[in-house]
């Protein structure tokens, strides 16, 4: 099991960089996310202040608490536990109606840093 950073970039030409994700999780020797922890992450363009730090659940529930607004946009999913941790791989951020398809573009050994 290794600790990592999970860079992930939305499609700038769709996204203009605003949904871009980092996540720090636990994977598994078969590259999978850890199941039944609570992991960390932000979102957003971090290029720009509009950065949004969330909670992703076990079950793939994203809950980026509840200074974001409505309970709409408070809550999403992100379907990363069905997916390979592995940079080339794509997953699907579905938020407030979108679906956001990111691309794991570097994974960083936490415990190297």
């Amino acid at each position: 099991m290794r600790w990592l950073r999970i860079f992930a970039k939305a499609n700038p030409d769709e996204w203009d960089g605003n949904w871009d994700v980092v996540l720090d999780a636990l994977v598994e020797n078969d590259g999978t996310i850890r199941a039944g922890i609570n992991f960390f992450g932000v979102c957003g363009g971090f290029e720009s202040d509009s950065t949004m730090p969330f909670l992703l659940r076990p079950d793939g529930d994203v809950d980026f608490g509840c200074a974001i607004g409505s309970e709409e946009a408070q809550f999403s999913r992100m379907n990363i536990h069905e997916r390979a941790i592995i940079v080339g791989e794509y997953f699907t951020h579905f938020h407030d109606g979108d679906e956001v398809v990111v691309k794991i573009v570097q994974l960083t050994d936490l415990a190297q840093v």
